[in-house]
């Protein structure tokens, strides 16, 4: 739906020249996610956040991805990965709450290779 809505407003010229404008603007919504995140106030960072998507399927659109399919293969593989940590703790005899996070990004890093 977003990258749909982008084409849309691309179709009559309201859209980035480039793809670096579009990186310009998630630094930008980036920025006023963390502002929220600090601020607490939840439905604001809920709509920074909604924002900072909506740029994500904006860059995707111009790098000529389907954000969607581009999501749905990152999930994937992150879920492959998972199953991957999850075996390797399992067959350790422990328990995830026994690994620190760092311990438990050493492994993930080790999967990933």
């Amino acid at each position: 739906m977003a990258y749909r809505m982008g084409e849309k407003a691309a179709g009559i010229g309201f859209d980035w020249n480039n793809a670096s404008q579009v990186v310009t603007k998630l630094d930008e919504e980036l920025s006023e996610v963390k502002a929220e995140i600090e601020s607490g106030d939840r439905e604001a960072l809920a709509d920074e956040i909604g924002d900072l998507l909506f740029a994500v399927a904006s860059l995707a659109r111009k790098c000529e991805i389907n954000p969607e399919r581009a999501l749905k293969k990152a999930l994937d593989k992150f879920k492959n990965r998972f199953d991957l940590l999850e075996e390797q703790i399992k067959s350790s005899d422990k328990k995830f709450s026994d690994y620190t996070l760092d311990e438990l990004e050493n492994i993930w890093q080790q999967i990933k290779l």
